[in-house]
């Protein structure tokens, strides 16, 4: 299967209408050839879906999600990759953040980056969608002893 650098979910013409910013505008004031929108999109699109799989022990199939998950949750998905990505835009890609700097060791601990690197906006759409949820059609996703 060949890769494609273009997002599913998500368009830069979406992130324009919702938010006023064309980042096609600003991928040319930039030195990074015109594709540069697409790619950031798509950067956000597989960051919140490893997020949201490795935070609810689950693999969700992400190209199905409208047939298999229902219409609530293609809807909302999107609204949530639109708050991650303003959130990554305004204050850059905290997932990418090792909270080490040469010459001075730790200054911020993985864990504290790790909580700030999903925005709460990001977070409760996803809770809206029943995608951070722990329960599954009325039966808990773990086991009883945990």
């Amino acid at each position: 299967m060949p890769i494609t650098f273009t997002p599913k979910f998500i368009t830069p013409d979406d992130y324009n209408n919702y938010w006023g910013h064309d980042l096609k505008a600003e991928a040319r004031e930039s030195d990074n050839p015109s594709n540069f929108a697409n790619l950031f999109l798509l950067h956000v699109e597989d960051e919140v879906k490893d997020w949201v799989d490795a935070n609810t022990a689950r693999n969700y199939q992400w190209d199905e999600i409208k047939t298999l998950y229902g219409e609530d949750v293609f809807e909302q998905f999107p609204k949530a990759l639109l708050y991650q990505a303003h959130y990554i835009y305004c204050n850059s890609d905290l997932f990418l953040d090792s909270g080490i700097e040469p010459g001075k060791g730790v200054i911020t601990k993985l864990e504290d980056i790790n909580k700030a690197a999903v925005c709460q906006e990001t977070i409760n759409a996803l809770k809206s969608a029943g995608l951070l949820n722990h329960v599954l059609g009325n039966s808990l996703r773990y086991t009883s002893f945990i």
